[in-house]
């Protein structure tokens, strides 16, 4: 769900991370004007985490679903 808040964490090359909240859609307009850089997405109830590397893979654990079927 787009409109729902989540945890953005980004990283650097110097291993500094920033914590930030926002929701799905302004976490995904960051990620479109940023170049490859490590991030982690995590949900608040910490049931899934996505993770992108700065070479562009993707890695997810746990099962994501829409929150309010579940």
């Amino acid at each position: 769900n787009f409109a729902e808040t989540y945890w953005f964490i980004a990283s650097d090359e110097c291993g500094k991370y920033w914590v930030l909240e926002g929701t799905g859609q302004a976490i995904l307009r960051t990620l479109e004007e940023s170049p490859y850089f490590e991030y982690y997405i995590v949900n608040k109830s910490m049931s899934w985490l996505v993770c992108e590397n700065h070479h562009g893979a993707v890695f997810v654990k746990g099962e994501i679903r829409n929150q309010r079927s579940a």
